[in-house]
């Protein structure tokens, strides 16, 4: 298991889902597609998402809108 610390700097597939407005299952299919950096798999086969990795994607999206 990961301890603490290291969870605390990812998020999860569903909170960038939410975050960006699409379905989470997209999430998940950009991290099997190498589209978000950083993006690891748990033991437990979850994906994580590092949190600047999330934060750049929202920046990016704000700045498109």
């Amino acid at each position: 298991t990961r301890s603490a610390s290291m969870q605390a700097g990812y998020v999860r597939p569903g909170i960038l889902a939410r975050a960006l407005g699409v379905a989470e299952r997209t999430v998940r299919r950009w991290c099997d597609q190498g589209r978000i950096a950083g993006a690891v798999r748990t033991a437990g086969d979850h994906w994580r998402i590092p949190r600047s990795e999330y934060e750049r994607l929202l920046a990016g999206r704000a700045r498109a809108a």
